[in-house]
């Protein structure tokens, strides 16, 4: 995936919804099984989930790319089928 991450956003502003991110807010470590968010992945490795974020993660772990993630979005939803189909 493309961008940097770069900049700190708030755990408030980190959400999804139906699997879709929709927030301006991008996670540089997701963590996401069956619904649940509970290992560490890069940007590769990041694939949404249905439902909304766990509050497992941190300010720390949330991070903003350069440009907007509605940018990203299908692309992200892309790479998320992939993982789910391995």
């Amino acid at each position: 995936m493309s961008g940097t991450w770069h900049r700190h956003c708030y755990v408030s502003q980190c959400k999804t919804m139906f699997g879709t991110w929709h927030r301006h807010c991008y996670v540089s470590q997701c963590k996401t099984m069956s619904r649940t968010w509970h290992r560490h992945c890069y940007v590769s490795q990041c694939k949404n989930m249905s439902g909304t974020w766990h509050r497992h993660h941190h300010v720390s772990q949330c991070m903003t790319m350069s440009g907007t993630w509605h940018q990203y979005e299908a692309l992200c939803k892309t790479i998320a089928r992939l993982l789910a189909s391995i």
